[in-house]
């Protein structure tokens, strides 16, 4: 595993009952435009962007937190 998904893992400890196959590091779309430069328009487009992604990873059971992180288990993928 690369040191991520060893950070990840550790976090995970006491909070994923499965074995951990991977990991990667996540944050929902359009939050990087979001801080990013760009000014106040480039503010509103991410915060636009990150919201709509939101809504919809919402509607579907999902929820990653910024940062947040995505595991794959044996049973969770």
């Amino acid at each position: 595993m690369s040191k991520h998904q060893d950070q990840i893992v550790a976090a995970a400890k006491g909070k994923v009952d499965e074995e951990i196959l991977g990991a990667a590091f996540a944050k929902p779309r359009g939050s990087t435009t979001a801080v990013a430069g760009g000014g106040l328009i480039g503010r509103e487009i991410g915060n636009r962007w990150a919201g709509k992604q939101r809504e919809g990873a919402e509607a579907a059971g999902i929820s990653v937190g910024n940062p947040g992180a995505v595991a794959v288990t044996p049973r969770h993928w």
